[in-house]
């Protein structure tokens, strides 16, 4: 199995929790070079950064099993998985917490103009009046998506005597009565939030589930924090109607793989960015490490006569 088996998209913090190769480069056609013994690869271990499609897998022809280190898996065609019988499994319990921790640290950034003081801080300016910040206790903040993200943010919200408003597909009245919020459909939400976190996962329902449409809707100086996928806000719509936000704050962006300098969000100065961060701390990477380990011996032993 030693040559059967590789994990890639790892940093040095979590390949201390792996076993067999490691690689810290997705697993696409441009590094099948760099790849030891690919034809051989039973099972592979992955981030979002990895598209696994029909060219990919076409290198692969013996993979029995990926193990995608996300929640979603978007990024994996599952249909011609299912057709070479590949099974795909996830870690859908390693961050929630923590994710909501980070939405958390970005909504207060973009409320109190953390970043933007600091640039003028950095730059030897040191003067308040140009950073009126907006409170939180008595807003509304409108969560998309009331999964086990959203509802971790709701319980941190608690404290701060906000009105939470969500928007989910699937409602669960039980758990709205016992965090207090309530379910909303999604125009009312725009119209009534003064603070939208994203928490969705994304799907075909949520692909620019942020557009033309849904964000003229949202208040004048309102603030946007996406922690799910870049997907899920249309760029070029966001790009349009960004003078209406207070702050937006993203963890995530659309096209990540391709994220230089030259992108348009970065001519915002109303843009706080963090680059797909959110999942990433100290506890997340030890659970994460111990999941996906877990998971190739489970496959070791299925797979050993």
């Amino acid at each position: 199995m030693q040559n059967a088996i590789a994990h890639f998209d790892v940093d040095q913090n979590l390949k201390s929790y792996l076993e067999f190769q490691t690689y810290p480069f997705s697993l696409s056609p441009n590094y099948f070079p760099q790849i030891e013994n690919a034809t051989s690869l039973e099972l592979v271990s992955i981030k979002s950064q990895s598209q696994i499609n029909e060219e990919v897998l076409h290198h692969l022809p013996n993979l029995k099993m990926i193990i995608t280190r996300t929640v979603g898996t978007n990024h994996v065609d599952q249909e011609l998985c299912q057709k070479r019988n590949i099974k795909i499994a996830t870690l859908p319990n390693y961050g929630s917490q923590v994710v909501a921790e980070h939405a958390l640290g970005l909504l207060l950034c973009g409320a109190r103009n953390i970043v933007f003081a600091n640039k003028d801080c950095q730059n030897g300016q040191f003067a308040y009046q140009n950073f009126l910040g907006s409170s939180l206790f008595g807003k509304t903040i409108g969560v998309i998506g009331m999964g086990k993200i959203g509802q971790a943010l709701t319980k941190l919200l608690q404290p701060f005597g906000m009105q939470v408003l969500a928007y989910d597909i699937y409602q669960d009245q039980k758990i709205a009565q016992q965090l207090g919020f309530s379910y909303k459909p999604l125009k009312q939400l725009l119209k009534t939030a003064d603070f939208i976190v994203i928490c969705a996962s994304l799907n075909g329902e949520t692909q620019h589930l942020l557009n033309l449409e849904t964000l003229a809707l949202i208040k004048e100086g309102a603030v946007l924090v996406n922690i799910a996928r870049g997907e899920i806000i249309d760029t070029k719509a966001l790009l349009k109607y960004h003078t209406k936000f207070k702050a937006i704050c993203l963890d995530v962006v659309d096209n990540e793989a391709h994220f230089d300098k030259t992108n348009q969000l970065l001519s915002l100065k109303n843009i706080v960015l963090t680059p797909h961060i959110a999942f990433y701390s100290d506890k997340t990477i030890k659970t994460i490490g111990e999941q996906t380990t877990l998971l190739v011996k489970q496959f070791i032993k299925d797979h050993t006569l």
